[in-house]
């Protein structure tokens, strides 16, 4: 026990358990000022406990104190100051135990039963306190187990990797499932008829970059074509608008780009084949970079894309599950040549063993061609061309 200099201590009110004082303890205190007990200061004479006797001394205009040193780091402060309440002095109020409960739960990750004896109440009541956080944690919780299960995680692995109980996995996982059954989601942009013109992309899905097609269109395709919790393969995932529209409507995903430029797509070449852990996939969906429109070094010539296109249909054939679906995006070329792209690779998957189960229209939009382009079009009596045709196949049984 120490004296020291009243001025020398500091009271911070964020390491304070008290919203303020009470006149009649601080006067009470005056009367008995030589036969207090000493305040508590850390080394750093930040005031832990004695606030009241400190103001007793300051009134009685004493220039020091009698105080017990304690070595206490500044985040454990405001614990501490609690836990020496608790044995003497003036008792928190009510609405102060609340507040610091939810400080201690949220900041310091204490436990209901510490927290509860800290400021002896009950655990029950402590719980009462802490409903709308223990909420907002259990939302959070499940949203991490739905996002992780989406990115094709096992239940197993989602307990091990947020360290809890794989039965609180399974409860909250079933809990969300049958939830998203009972009302499964439905496109704001749903499609009736076999054509589909979305003008303009949906903010909410992909990157926006040269290439990105309209997130629309994967809704409409997922919503046709799976069902919830169905695992869904973009080899070609690109601006990762296949990666949104999956979250948004609760499908699984496996991703991967040749260059990516997100996090959440994986490095692979499709050119080498599928990853094996893409086998028995639900649904495959293809938007490939199109000869000498988008990637215009990535074919040397149309023969070479056919092969690619060969390829990717055997390729794809071998790693859908039995009736599942490929949706493969497709335009023709006709400002360098006219290729018919589309048709070639209808007739290729077809050869690969696929039978086609629906064939949309998803036209471009004629904003996009620049006025200089439609007059040398006129001039030289050649169509642009704004159809791009989606190919919906199934895999035959063997």
């Amino acid at each position: 026990m120490v004296k020291v200099k009243i001025d020398d201590i500091k009271v911070l009110s964020e390491v304070y358990p008290r919203s303020g004082f009470d006149n009649e303890t601080v006067n009470a205190y005056r009367l008995n000022i030589d036969n207090l007990p000493e305040i508590i200061v850390t080394k750093e004479l930040i005031l832990v406990d004695g606030y009241h006797r400190l103001l007793a001394h300051k009134l009685e205009g004493r220039q020091e104190i009698e105080c017990k040193v304690l070595d206490i780091p500044k985040e454990n402060i405001l614990w501490y100051a609690t836990k020496f309440n608790a044995v003497h002095g003036l008792q928190l109020k009510i609405e102060e135990k609340r507040k610091l409960a939810r400080i201690f739960y949220t900041n310091h990750h204490k436990s209901y039963s510490e927290i509860a004896e800290v400021l002896a109440v009950s655990e029950a009541t402590l719980s009462e306190w802490l409903t709308d956080i223990r909420k907002k944690e259990q939302e959070e919780q499940r949203k991490q187990i739905v996002d992780l299960y989406l990115q094709c995680h096992t239940l197993e692995e989602i307990s091990k990797k947020l360290d809890i109980a794989i039965s609180t996995v399974h409860y909250n996982f079933e809990k969300f499932k049958t939830k998203v059954f009972e009302n499964p989601p439905t496109p704001e942009s749903l499609q009736l008829y076999n054509v589909w013109n979305f003008p303009n992309r949906d903010t909410r899905y992909g990157l926006d970059m040269e290439g990105a097609i309209p997130g629309q269109i994967v809704e409409n395709v997922l919503y046709y074509w799976t069902e919830p919790f169905d695992i869904v393969v973009d080899p070609m995932a690109g601006s990762g608008t296949t990666i949104d529209v999956c979250k948004a409507m609760y499908r699984r995903y496996r991703a991967y780009d040749i260059n990516p430029i997100r996090e959440d797509i994986k490095k692979h070449d499709i050119r080498k084949g599928y990853p094996k852990e893409c086998k028995n996939a639900d649904l495959i969906f293809l938007d490939p970079p199109y000869f000498n429109m988008v990637f215009k070094d990535f074919f040397k010539d149309v023969n070479e894309f056919y092969d690619f296109i060969r390829k990717l249909a055997e390729d794809s054939y071998d790693t859908i599950k039995q009736k599942g679906t490929v949706a493969i995006l497709m335009q023709d070329m006709t400002e360098l040549g006219n290729y018919c792209l589309s048709g070639e690779t209808y007739c290729i998957f077809r050869c690969a063993g696929f039978h086609c189960v629906s064939h949309i229209s998803v036209p471009l939009a004629t904003q996009q061609f620049l006025p200089q382009q439609v007059e040398k079009a006129k001039t030289e009596r050649h169509l642009l061309g704004r159809n791009r045709d989606l190919y919906i196949f199934q895999k035959r049984s063997e």
